[in-house]
């Protein structure tokens, strides 16, 4: 059993005394790879269809625009963010060898990379960048794209029941950006999604969907918000995995204001066009070319320019707000509209609380393939058992009964189904303040269906696990008086 400490210290320490029992070979390499990468930053893949919004959804996770937005060969390779200095990108090759390459000037990724293709393997760029000491970002190429040998290195990525050492390299969350620009129903949306990754062990702590590209949906503000709302719920609600949230975001509008691309000249321009009546208005906003064309105050290529940065939908945003509240909290008004904040709270948040309870997961997960067979079986179990009974690890336990429930080998009456991933997304913390009572009835409860003729072993793990959640946090309180 553990002496004690945190997750990460219990993993650091069984994984030290793995590495001195195993001899030299793949087996020891292999766990000291994954010793070496449980203290990196969690790892966020951001995935989904060709032209999703994904790029964009990356620099405003980064505040920073680096990551490419339109069409081009950095778009087609898996690109991981790193925190590190010098800054620069390095092409990663299919034989391991590497080349480093220059940013451009402002920091963003060359549109040519010089090297061929068919050489390269994945990037990574490495950024002096205060977000990515938390989290290290995977961009992905665009699934169900022409480029189907990249569309299949993307679905390797992720694939974390892949039975292979390139399970060293899986993202321990995934972000599934889906755009909601009219041209799909939302049927469409929600197959694509089920098909694009299926297989793929989702729980509602390691898996979010963004319902993108909402500022380019043609209809009243109000009304959209509402329509996603609802789109939001049916997504979640009719999707075979629970997620942790599934959240709309105007994505060009969180480029925008987080990575600081709205300039003084651009807030002139808005002031100048708010200046107008509301019928040169209404008409000014009814179709983007009659935007860019008509006669107007400011010059064509001005809002040529405010189309780039906020697309129609966020440039109306704008003229309304400076009409009622003028300049001083217009980034605020965009920020709010771009649903940001809103994703930070609900994703991001979440999974930086549980990102040494994920980290974990994938570890077991590889030490139990290790372990599988050849030379270091015996050593390699043996520390999978341990860290498993450890209560400093009673949280993984939590996320591997979600990961059974989620991907449908227990069933569960809905109440307990409930109570489990509830339990599991905040499996890092204690659990709710109850009294002991509570939790004596709440282990009578689990008990009772373990020993139900409903329960198979899957259940009946699951019920163990919960039983033990509720008795650790029992122990607690009568440890603490």
């Amino acid at each position: 059993m553990s002496e004690g400490g945190t997750i990460r210290e219990t993993v650091d320490r069984a994984l030290a005394q793995l590495i001195d029992e195993l001899g030299h070979g793949p087996d020891r390499d292999v766990i000291e790879t994954l010793r070496s990468e449980f203290a990196e930053p969690l790892r966020v893949a951001v995935a989904g269809r060709i032209k999703a919004g994904k790029s964009t959804l990356v620099n405003a996770l980064l505040r920073q625009r680096v990551a490419p937005t339109d069409v081009g060969e950095c778009t087609r390779f898996v690109t991981w963010y790193r925190h590190g200095f010098p800054e620069r990108l390095e092409i990663v090759g299919v034989d391991g060898a590497r080349r480093s390459r220059p940013l451009r000037t402002d920091g963003s990724l060359p549109p040519e990379l010089g090297v061929d293709p068919a050489e390269i393997h994945h990037l990574e760029v490495f950024l002096g960048n205060a977000q990515l000491q938390r989290l290290t970002v995977i961009d992905t190429p665009g699934l169900a794209s022409t480029h189907d040998e990249r569309s299949a290195a993307t679905r390797e990525l992720l694939a974390i029941d892949r039975d292979s050492r390139a399970a060293v390299s899986d993202a321990d969350v995934l972000l599934l950006v889906m755009a909601m620009d009219g041209r799909d129903s939302d049927d469409a949306v929600l197959y694509a999604f089920e098909s694009q990754f299926d297989g793929l062990r989702k729980t509602a702590l390691n898996a979010a969907a963004v319902l993108s590209k909402i500022d380019l949906i043609d209809e009243p503000g109000a009304a959209v918000r509402s329509r996603l709302e609802d789109v939001a719920r049916s997504v979640a609600g009719r999707l075979r995995t629970p997620l942790a949230a599934v959240v709309p975001m105007a994505t060009l509008l969180a480029e925008t204001t987080e990575c600081g691309m709205l300039t003084e000249d651009d807030v002139d321009a808005l002031v100048a066009l708010a200046r107008l009546d509301e019928v040169a208005t209404a008409k000014l906003l009814r179709t983007v070319d009659r935007f860019v064309s008509a006669e107007a105050p400011v010059p064509s290529s001005r809002r040529a320019r405010l189309l780039e940065r906020l697309d129609l939908h966020g440039v109306a945003i704008a003229i309304a707000h400076l009409r009622a509240s003028g300049t001083p909290s217009l980034i605020r008004r965009l920020r709010d509209e771009a649903g940001t904040e809103a994703f930070r709270m609900r994703v991001l948040d979440g999974v930086s609380r549980n990102a040494d309870v994920l980290k974990c997961t994938r570890l077991l997960t590889t030490l139990a393939r290790v372990g599988a067979d050849g030379a270091s079986r015996t050593p390699v179990l043996r520390a999978l058992e341990t860290l498993w009974l450890d209560p400093a690890l009673h949280g993984v336990r939590l996320e591997r009964a979600a990961q059974l429930h989620s991907a449908g080998e227990a069933e569960l009456p809905g109440e307990l189904a409930s109570e489990l991933h509830a339990l599991a997304r905040g499996a890092t913390g204690a659990l709710p303040a109850v009294e002991k009572p509570a939790l004596v009835e709440a282990v009578g409860r689990w008990r009772r269906f373990a020993n139900s003729g409903r329960a198979g072993p899957a259940e009946r793990e699951i019920a163990d696990v919960m039983c033990r959640a509720y008795e650790l946090t029992y122990e607690r309180l009568a440890a603490s008086g």
